[in-house]
């Protein structure tokens, strides 16, 4: 019963008066409780979003619910990679049908760790360069090319091509260096994180 209501009380506070999508706070990602009920109301959101006629404003809204619980079970230390993936395949047909350029990016980035983390760098290498020249298209309303040279950097190592791994990882802390970040400790997190991969390519 207790953690039902505790669902509930989330569904109010983070959908808001608005129905608006709830955005994960990092600061809980070891947050157990805090996950699942996140899950929850996403779940809730989606059937939700399902039943409505489509609509444009539908339409984002789901996309927008699938890219969270995309995001979600990704972040759970790689455990449920294959419950991300099933969310983050319907983001990408739904993206694809759309045209939406940053939800396509997104869906890109999440089925980019699938590979590169069975060492198919070769089609990581390949997603990851379809990803980066749809932010190339989408200009200023992508801001994950940082991640995507990042990713790269990381593939072109794995396969010990060390002259591409620190050409694109150079990109990527440039480009994070620039790019506005709200929460500045996750900002640091991440350059210290391009750091330690340069310095294991210079050891």
């Amino acid at each position: 019963m207790r953690k039902w209501l505790l669902i509930w009380v989330w569904h109010i506070s983070l959908t808001g008066l608005f129905g608006q999508i709830p955005r994960i706070d990092h600061t809980r990602n070891y947050d157990r409780t805090y996950k699942d009920s996140l899950k929850a109301v996403a779940k809730k959101l989606l059937s939700d979003a399902d039943e409505q006629a489509v609509s444009p404003q539908q339409i984002t809204k789901k996309m927008q619910v699938l890219n969270l619980l995309g995001s979600l079970y990704l972040e759970d230390d790689y455990r449920d990679l294959d419950t991300s993936m099933v969310y983050n395949d319907q983001l990408y047909e739904l993206a694809k049908k759309q045209q939406n350029k940053s939800m396509l990016v997104a869906a890109l980035l999440r089925r980019e760790i699938k590979y590169r983390r069975a060492h198919d760098y070769v089609k990581s290498l390949e997603l990851s360069l379809e990803a980066l020249k749809l932010c190339e298209q989408a200009g200023k309303d992508c801001t994950e090319g940082w991640r995507i040279q990042q990713n790269l950097g990381q593939s072109f190592l794995r396969s010990a091509d060390y002259s591409n791994a620190e050409k694109y990882l150079l990109v990527a802390l440039n480009e994070l260096e620039k790019t506005p970040f709200e929460d500045q400790h996750n900002k640091q997190k991440y350059i210290l994180g391009i750091y330690s991969v340069l310095n294991t390519l210079y050891q």
